[in-house]
């Protein structure tokens, strides 16, 4: 037989060679860690594994019956047995999964004072195996200290060992047959119970924690180990449950945890070692104190690594004092990482097993170089001539002054030997008024002060001690350090106002968070394990129409809904184990009203009891309207789509495919709701206009909606004209395009007829103008040259007679006078009407001249001012556009005599970039330009006209009472 292993010793392989018999697999077990440590070649053959795999697992991992917790506890039985020994059966299982049987013996022996474990396996017969394991569950039941419970495949008990009498209250007699479950109430955090029926059915195995209760009904935290029990042919026929009691190991590891943690954050070092000096553990003040890091110093032995020559002897005066007195405690000189003196005030304390057997040392080490230092100066001073007494003071006070914290040294009598600066600011005394005198008798109002037997207390049991004070005269917080020592006091004061600011802040932050869930505009409900409200913020309180003491003390459920009380039982009993969650729920407010909310509730826990849960609620009252009102908007407009008589239809973008389409739809294009469903849009319109369809897309996507008119193609190819209009809309839960179509196949017809009946009866109109206006020129010419050459020639010819006549014919001579004067009205009514009718100014001056004239006539006639603006010169203008401007404006001028009652009138005539601007104001009356359609009107409606002939522009605004704007712009090239 071979063996190699770096990690084994001599001794170790002896008892694998007293172990070595023919045809058997030898191990050497860590019990500890539960790793095999050495192997003979027998178990590489036997399981398959190589050399390097086995020295990487353990009995656990090749073990296909019993599990971790049940092995360490079968070690540990071996162990602490006066036999030292124990044979189990079992299986083992080969790398490749197979198994087989074999009895293995367990023989326990300690090597460098380090527990191992022997364990020798041969092969068992099926006969021999059965015995076997009876035998070593027999074992398992008489020597490990855990609950040990098995059940059968219906979760009944079917063995219940003494210690499982002992953590649970029951007898066997009291439980074998009965329901684990209801027996023992067992809850996993955080499982659900589907998980946990696996855990007892399918999984195999599991460990974790769980909390169970006890026949008094207390429930306890306790660790568990679960497993299958399996037959022969690998048919499960039950489980066994290690069960350890957790409540008082819980309780040792937060207090190890408080204690660790003050160990890592006390500036004292704390090392602990073992019996040969090997460094366990270092903290973080040793760090700061030695300069090492605990993965440099871990494993090193402490006498080398600090350069301590008298750890043995001070090691050894420790072990030897009796009982609470096993320590030592002194000052030691040791060295830094960086080759410099440390000095430390050592306390050497033991570690000692169940058996009072020395297993290490607790070193506590405290910083005092720098006292060292000040005190070997002071022995050095004391020792130089007189004359350097006053240089090495100075010298001395220096380094203090360097130091920022206050100093102060005592003696055991209570007198200050040594004051720094800062110290005697403190105080409110200079050092050289003080060192030498006693701190009782110069400050005697001390001795009301907590300080006072908190001084004698630190030099009565010499421990260190560490206390925050107010000093009211420096205005600040104080960190106190005391180190005690036989020979006085040694107290250093720290600053740590910042430090209370910041814990100041910190309640502060704390407060406003108080503030922040009064005010949140947020429901807070917090209930206990009996529904009962024990916190309710203002919001939720005046969502429901009470006061929040009104609601502290009763059950939430009186508040909710009676359709909704179950559901919250529900989600209450979720909370109970464990599982948060979010759900809706509706409450009844004070008058009745329901109002529902969203709610988000997590469970609290107190000592691994379901204590209540605290919940945010949000008002979705509103929320809840709108998706009714939605619901119901929706339903009626799919009626209203389904039964519109107008082809209506929904597209998908970017596709274009047909989402849904009305009756109306398939009526009008002749296609099945099937053959839609296939389809796409283009294919409904013309070859030649398929293209527009992107255009389309374009206008949706920036607009979400278009109207357009466009050619539609039915089934039997018949090409109908429709006016189509399509928005944006949400559809089952997805954005389409609803889109209505109306076809105005037969209205275009009619509309084109009626834009070419207008066409010709504009023609007309224009024509008729054209008539009017030559007609009205030959007239007036005629009027002028015909008519008023013969009032012309009548005159001269009265005018003649009157000359001839004799005075004595006195009447007659009147009757001339008078035929005279109206022969003149006459030719002046002859030439206004020739005027108005046709001005002559209009083809020999201009427009601008023409309506200068008609200006002044209308002013003397109506006694209405009248400002004329104009940048038009001698330009002369079409004849359309010069008699058009002209007559619109004698039919504003005309309007405005007869109904405006204006005052005064403005009129501008511009030329501008081709355009040709007349613009007419008045101060009058004003009107509603909609009232414009009565025949009153109808000189507006023939100045409309002649703009539209000439492709201008007309613009009429007007207020009652605010007067009248006309305003026509014409373009020169029309």
């Amino acid at each position: 037989m071979s063996f190699s292993n770096p990690q084994s010793s001599n001794a170790i392989l002896s008892h694998l060679q007293e172990a070595d018999d023919f045809g058997a697999i030898v191990f050497i077990l860590d019990s500890s860690l539960l790793k095999f440590i050495a192997c003979n070649d027998t178990a590489i053959e036997t399981l398959g594994y190589s050399r390097d795999e086995l020295l990487q697992i353990g009995m656990q991992d090749i073990d296909a019956i019993f599990t971790r917790e049940m092995i360490a506890a079968a070690y540990e039985s071996v162990r602490n047995s006066e036999e030292k020994q124990a044979t189990v059966p079992s299986r083992f299982r080969k790398k490749d999964g197979a198994t087989f049987g074999v009895e293995v013996y367990f023989k326990a022996f300690e090597e460098g004072g380090k527990p191992y474990i022997l364990a020798s396996a041969t092969r068992a017969s099926v006969i021999e195996k059965a015995k076997e394991e009876l035998q070593f569950h027999s074992v398992l039941f008489s020597h490990i200290t855990d609950a040990v419970v098995s059940l059968d495949n219906d979760l009944c008990i079917t063995s219940w060992n003494k210690y499982a009498v002992a953590i649970f209250g029951w007898t066997e007699h009291e439980v074998l047959g009965v329901s684990y479950r209801n027996l023992m109430q067992p809850f996993y955090p955080g499982i659900s119970e589907e998980t946990e029926r696996r855990l007892y059915h399918q999984e195999g195995e599991w460990r974790g924690n769980v909390i169970f209760s006890r026949k008094n009904g207390e429930r306890f935290l306790s660790n568990v180990s679960y497993g299958l029990l399996k037959d022969g042919d690998g048919n499960v026929n039950g489980s066994v449950a290690v069960i350890r009691d957790r409540t008082e190991e819980e309780k040792k590891e937060k207090q190890l945890l408080y204690l660790a943690e003050l160990v890592n954050k006390t500036s004292d070092a704390i090392i602990s070692i073992d019996t040969a000096f090997q460094i366990i553990s270092w903290n973080k003040g040793a760090e700061i104190i030695y300069g090492y890091t605990a993965g440099e110093a871990i494993g090193k032995d402490i006498t080398v690594l600090l350069g301590w020559e008298n750890a043995g002897i001070r090691l050894t005066e420790s072990k030897h004092r009796p009982g609470k007195e096993a320590y030592w405690q002194g000052e030691e000189k040791h060295a830094h990482k960086t080759g410099t003196e440390v000095y430390a005030l050592v306390s050497v304390s033991l570690i000692q097993d169940e058996n009072a057997t020395v297993t290490g040392y607790v070193i506590v080490g405290k910083d005092i170089s720098q006292r060292k230092q000040l005190e070997n100066k002071l022995q050095h001073l004391n020792q130089e001539l007189e004359q350097r007494v006053q240089r090495k003071a100075q010298e001395l006070t220096h380094v203090f002054e360097r130091v920022t914290d206050a100093f102060i040294a005592l003696d055991k009598a209570w007198n200050y030997t040594y004051l720094n600066k800062k110290a005697g600011e403190v105080l409110g005394r200079s050092p050289e008024q003080l060192i030498g005198k006693n701190i009782w008798t110069e400050f005697p109002e001390k001795l009301q002060e907590p300080f006072y037997r908190l001084f004698f207390d630190v030099m009565e049991v010499q421990e260190p001690r560490r206390v925050e004070a107010w000093n009211q005269f420096y205005n600040a917080w104080f960190e106190v350090l005391l180190y005690p020592s036989p020979d006085g006091l040694s107290v250093y004061l720290q600053n740590i106002t910042d430090k209370k600011r910041t814990e100041q802040s910190l309640e502060e932050g704390r407060k406003r968070y108080e503030r922040i869930m009064e005010t949140v505009q947020e429901g807070i409900w917090h209930i206990d394990e009996n529904t009962l409200t024990t916190y309710v913020n203002p919001y939720l309180a005046s969502l429901l129409g009470y006061t929040p003491e009104e609601m502290v003390g009763k059950s939430a459920l009186d508040f909710i809904s009676p359709e909704y009380r179950n559901k919250a039982l529900q989600n209450i009993e979720e909370r109970k184990k464990g599982v948060s969650g979010q759900h809706e729920l509706s409450f009844y407010n004070r008058q009745g009203q329901v109002i529902h909310t969203l709610i988000q509730s997590t469970p609290i826990y107190e000592d691994h009891q379901y204590a209540g849960s605290v919940s945010t609620l949000l008002d979705i009252t509103q929320k809840k309207k709108a998706e009714e009102e939605l619901r119901l908007s929706e339903q009626k407009y799919r009626i209203i789509f389904e039964k519109n008589p107008l082809p209506m239809f929904m597209l998908e973008y970017p596709k274009r495919n047909f989402v849904a389409v009305n009756n109306a739809f398939i009526e009008k294009f002749g296609y099945s709701k099937a053959e839609l469903k296939k389809m796409n849009m283009r294919q409904l319109r013309r070859p030649g206009e398929v293209y527009k369809s992107d255009e389309i897309a374009r206008i949706l996507a920036e607009n979400k909606q278009f109207r357009e008119r466009m050619y539609l193609r039915k089934k039997d190819g018949t090409d109908l004209l429709f006016d189509v209009q399509a928005a944006e809309v949400v559809f089952e839960g997805k954005t389409v395009y609803l889109t209505s179509t109306h076809d105005i196949t037969e209205l275009a017809k009619a509309e084109e007829a009626l834009l070419q009946t207008n066409k010709q009866l504009r023609e007309l109109t224009i024509h008729l103008q054209d008539i009017r206006e030559k007609e009205r020129k030959h007239i007036a010419r005629e009027i002028h040259d015909e008519l008023g050459q013969q009032l012309t020639a009548l005159k001269l010819e009265l005018s003649w007679i009157a000359k001839k006549m004799t005075t004595q014919q006195e009447a007659i001579v009147t009757k001339i006078k008078s035929s005279l004067d109206v022969i003149n009205g006459t030719i002046h009514t002859v030439r206004r009407l020739a005027t108005e009718l046709r001005p002559a100014m209009l083809d020999e001056l201009g427009l601008a001249e023409a309506i200068r004239w008609q200006i002044n006539e209308f002013s003397k006639r109506t006694a209405i001012e009248v400002d004329f603006d104009t940048n038009v010169d001698e330009t002369v203008f079409p004849p359309d556009i010069s008699i058009s401007f002209f007559r619109i404006l004698q039919e504003s001028l005309t309007n405005i005599a007869r109904h405006a009652e204006a005052g005064h009138v403005e009129c501008k005539l511009h030329l501008a970039d081709r355009f040709l601007l007349l613009q007419i104001c008045d101060d009058g009356k004003g009107f509603h330009p909609g009232n414009t359609g009565d025949k009153k009107s109808l000189g507006l409606l023939g100045i409309k006209e002649r703009v539209q002939m000439l492709n201008g522009e007309y613009q009429l605004s007007s207020e009652p009472m605010k007067g009248t704007k006309l305003t026509v712009n014409i373009p020169l090239n029309s």
